[in-house]
């Protein structure tokens, strides 16, 4: 069961609004295994994820900063900084999410060249 749980990845990307929301539970549990699937899910949760970025609750921003960054989404650059100015508060993380889509760019741009 925790396990199959842990494969929902595979599944999200078609509609991953449940799996959104379910980031905002007072269920930590809940929360930590959404985060991961969407995480582990690919691309296709991140217009979703970016939406959710810019909601008023710090510990959805919290987690969608984390998504957005072990993702790699470059995309999310530009809303991150705007979300910093917005919520100076998490600036630290969203600095740290910064860091991290660029190393995880540079890195895929060094995988491609050897290639």
């Amino acid at each position: 069961g925790l396990v199959a749980g842990y494969q929902l990845w595979d599944r999200v990307g078609d509609d991953p609004s449940a799996t959104i929301s379910a980031l905002g539970s007072q269920d930590i549990d809940v929360a930590n295994r959404a985060e991961w699937i969407l995480v582990k899910a690919g691309r296709p949760v991140l217009p979703g994820v970016r939406q959710a970025l810019q909601s008023g609750d710090a510990a959805v921003r919290e987690r969608c900063i984390r998504i957005l960054a072990w993702q790699g989404d470059d995309q999310a650059l530009i809303l991150l900084r705007d979300v910093s100015r917005a919520h100076p508060e998490q600036r630290a993380q969203i600095d740290w999410a910064i860091n991290k889509i660029d190393t995880l760019q540079v890195s895929a741009s060094q995988t491609a060249g050897l290639n």
